[in-house]
């Protein structure tokens, strides 16, 4: 059974106080099933992220199953969580595992087995038809036998670039596999450089590095330092010239890389460096994602 006892939710922004919710009060029995209606901005959403806690209320209740909800400790919540179903209007995945990985991610959080979580992850793709050899990933599509042209999801340059460097020698092994795993989950991307050999790895925005470092540290036991790179722009690159591809790769050796899936990346260290290599190479096309 799901209960709310005069809930309320208030934002607090620059342009003042908007209350989202307000005492609102509901008892849904269970085998009931309820939908929620209304306009944008009435505060659907709200309602729900204070069901599952996703958001607190700023008053109120929030009681499933016999449990208050909103009276845990973040460790309680988490376990309270495992006995509740949530499907999330944005699908919450993780674009670099397959279906198998993705399933048998929060398994992994709670301590299962990684053989345990597998055998459980193909069982239940079986049940809704979906029989996985380990090879789908999030934008697959299936077909019935129709010829489908998709390019799947792409990967788009990022804004800042660093080297990242092991820093502890006694743990290569693990630096290594938590790099690999952390590009391949998609929470930045890796550029090897052909010219040092050294990673590169680029993201969006300041936190990403961030988030690398602490899940290499307290997950995989690996420490990583972080060494200045200046680069403006990576770019995918293709052409129907091979010759003059050939020629482009040679003569740019020193700002050419490869990304985690092997494809050819020019590593523009500024606008104008990039400019001219548009212009010299005519027939070369440069992509400022990864699909094209």
């Amino acid at each position: 059974m799901i209960e709310l006892q005069h809930v309320s939710k208030t934002f607090e922004n620059a342009g003042g106080r908007v209350d989202a919710l307000r005492d609102v009060s509901l008892t849904i029995a269970d085998g009931d099933i309820y939908g929620i209606i209304g306009m944008s901005g009435a505060g659907k959403s709200t309602l729900v992220r204070c069901i599952n806690m996703l958001e607190r209320p700023t008053e109120g209740r929030v009681i499933v199953n016999g449990q208050q909800l909103d009276a845990m400790t973040p460790a309680q919540l988490r376990a309270a969580r495992r006995e509740i179903t949530m499907i999330f209007q944005r699908f919450n995945l993780l674009m670099q595992r397959t279906a198998v990985g993705n399933i048998c991610f929060p398994m992994e959080i709670a301590g299962v087995k990684r053989d345990e979580a597998a055998r459980r992850a193909r069982e239940y793709l079986d049940i809704v038809g979906l029989p996985d050899n380990g090879i789908f990933k999030i934008g697959d599509t299936l077909t019935e036998g129709e010829h489908l042209h998709f390019r799947g999801l792409p990967s788009f340059s990022p804004e800042l670039f660093k080297y990242i460097e092991n820093d502890d020698p006694m743990k290569s092994k693990q630096f290594q596999k938590g790099v690999e795993q952390l590009m391949n989950e998609g929470v930045a991307q890796m550029f090897v450089n052909q010219f040092n050999n050294r990673r590169i790895i680029g993201t969006v925005g300041q936190l990403q590095f961030e988030v690398i470092q602490y899940r290499l540290e307290h997950e995989y036991n690996a420490k990583c330092r972080w060494e200045p790179v200046h680069l403006y722009k990576a770019c995918w690159i293709e052409s129907d010239d091979a010759q003059e591809l050939d020629n482009f790769k040679k003569r740019k050796y020193q700002y050419m890389a490869k990304d985690i899936e092997g494809r050819d990346v020019f590593l523009a260290d500024s606008s104008y460096v990039l400019s001219m290599a548009e212009q010299d190479f005519e027939h070369i096309k440069f992509h400022f994602t990864s699909e094209f």
